[in-house]
């Protein structure tokens, strides 16, 4: 039996990705079209993926955490794309930053995957669709890309905000 929030990720996750697709196929020779496509799709992939975590299936739930969590550094760089091509195309701006982040990104997900220092364990709770996580040491370093992202995508765009007029703005 799946709970509301089961079937509200489902959906989600199924919509995500299907408005992708619609976008992507609305003109895909575009750049900023298939960029979109390349986050949305990673968003309705985690939705999707974190749908398993709670009702698991060929998988244990650490394994489908582990999933999610590598998805989300995928949603990530995915919005980190769509930044680059999106009001306007940069060169430079975002070139740097993400190939640093995605270099952390990349030795934090094999520190994940080979060792329990960001994801120890998890449990069910058997009836009420939960499982329960035991984080491991880095798990506060697993995130910080993430905070870091947001932070410089949330000032960048409040900056184009300012300068842009129009549809753009």
């Amino acid at each position: 039996m799946i709970d509301l929030i089961g079937i509200i990720n489902l959906l989600s996750g199924i919509t995500q990705i299907g408005l992708g697709l619609f976008v992507l196929f609305s003109d895909f020779k575009n750049k900023v079209k298939r960029y979109y496509f390349f986050s949305v799709f990673f968003l309705g992939l985690w939705s999707l993926c974190i749908f398993f975590y709670s009702n698991p299936i060929l998988f244990d739930t650490t394994i489908w955490l582990k999933i999610v969590y590598t998805v989300a550094y995928c949603m990530t760089l995915g919005l980190i794309l769509f930044a680059r091509v999106y009001p306007e195309k940069l060169k430079k701006k975002f070139k740097k930053f993400l190939l640093l982040i995605g270099s952390y990104m990349l030795v934090m997900t094999i520190i994940m995957w080979f060792t329990n220092l960001v994801v120890v364990d998890t449990h069910n709770i058997a009836g009420d669709f939960n499982s329960i996580a035991t984080m491991g040491p880095l798990y506060f370093f697993y995130g910080l890309p993430e905070f870091i992202t947001a932070i410089y995508i949330v000032g960048y765009y409040v900056r184009q905000a300012k300068i842009l007029k129009g549809i753009e703005k």
